[in-house]
C-alpha cells in the first residue's frame, strides 16, 4: 500500500520515524554528514529530507549551529493544532466525498487493514506512520499541495506529543467507521468518524 517515495522522502519517512519513537530526543542536534554515512548517499538528498522535515515544524533550523529536533507543542499549541487539522480533514472529506470510486475504496481499505495489523501487534511506532498514511490519502486526493502542506504540519506536530493510541483496539474501531460510512455512501456520517477520530 505504500507509494514510491523519492529518496529525500525516504529518508524523511525514516528520521520521522526516529523522531516519534524518540531515536532522536527533542533538542538534539542532527548532523547532515552523519545522516548522509547513515543512509549511505549524497549530503543534497539529506538536505531535502531535512527541509521537508522543518517544514513540517518536526526539526528547526539554527543559524551557524545546525538542525535541531524541535520542542513538543504547548498545551495550547496542541489544542489549537488539532482544531486546524480536523477542520482541513472535515473540509476534504466534504469536498472530495461524492469524487471515491470503487478503486479508492479499495486503496482505504488496504490502509486500514495497515492500521489493524499495528493495532493487532501493539507497535505503536508503526501505527503512527500508518494513521499519517490513512489521513494522508484523503488529503492527498483532495490535490492541492498548500492544503496538504499545512496538513502535514499540523499531523506531524500532533504526532510529536501523542497519546491517544494507548487504546489500540479503539483507534482500529474509530478508523473501521470511517471506512464503514464511506461504503455505505453516508456522507455525514464519515464526517462525523472523521472528526470523532481527530482529537
Amino acid at each position: 500500500n505504500f507509494k514510491l517515495l523519492t529518496l529525500p522522502e525516504q529518508i524523511a519517512l525514516q528520521i520521522r520515524q526516529d523522531i516519534y519513537n524518540e531515536s532522536y530526543k527533542k533538542g538534539e542536534f542532527l548532523r547532515e554528514t552523519e545522516l548522509a554515512k547513515r543512509f549511505n548517499v549524497s549530503r543534497g538528498p539529506v538536505r531535502q529530507a531535512l527541509s521537508q522535515l522543518a517544514n513540517e515544524g518536526l526539526l528547526e533550523f539554527q543559524p551557524n549551529i545546525g538542525v535541531r529536533v524541535s520542542d513538543h507543542p504547548s498545551e495550547e499549541a496542541f489544542s489549537l493544532i488539532v482544531k486546524l487539522r480536523r477542520t482541513i480533514e472535515t473540509f476534504v472529506i466534504k469536498s472530495i466525498f461524492n469524487k471515491l470510486n470503487d478503486s479508492d475504496l479499495g486503496e482505504i481499505e488496504g490502509l486500514l487493514e495497515d492500521v489493524r495489523e499495528s493495532c493487532e501487534s501493539g507497535d505503536i511506532h508503526q501505527l503512527m506512520l500508518r494513521d499519517y498514511a490513512f489521513h494522508e490519502f484523503f488529503v492527498e486526493k483532495y490535490g492541492d499541495k498548500h492544503i496538504l502542506s499545512i496538513w502535514s504540519t499540523t499531523m506531524s506536530r500532533m504526532m510529536m506529543r501523542y497519546t491517544r493510541f494507548a487504546d489500540l483496539m479503539n483507534s482500529y474501531e474509530e478508523h473501521r467507521a470511517i471506512v464503514e460510512a464511506i461504503r455505505q455512501g453516508q456522507k455525514q456520517k464519515t464526517v462525523q468518524a472523521f472528526q470523532d477520530n481527530i482529537q
